[in-house]
């Protein structure tokens, strides 16, 4: 997959960018959606949505979710476990 295309000078500048917007969300999010690429890939659609709202549900009632949000309102960096 190609998010972008860059000039090769910048290039280091774009993947710490990238990067540096990955490695500030919640592990157990990117696990989350890590979960949901890699198996539902290789399900049938009913069999992909149903995991979907699995996952969606578990999500839905993450101390992740709660901070997020939480950071959001106040206008503040999250500080996710």
């Amino acid at each position: 997959m190609v998010l972008k295309a860059v000039p090769p000078g910048e290039l280091d500048g774009e993947v710490n960018r990238l990067v540096g917007g990955i490695v500030s969300k919640s592990v157990g999010d990117l696990a989350r959606m890590k979960k949901l690429v890699q198996r539902g890939m290789q399900m049938d659609l009913e069999k992909a949505v149903a995991m979907q709202i699995e996952v969606f549900m578990d999500y839905f009632f993450s101390g992740d979710l709660r901070e997020g949000l939480l950071a959001f309102q106040e206008k503040r960096k999250p500080k996710f476990d």
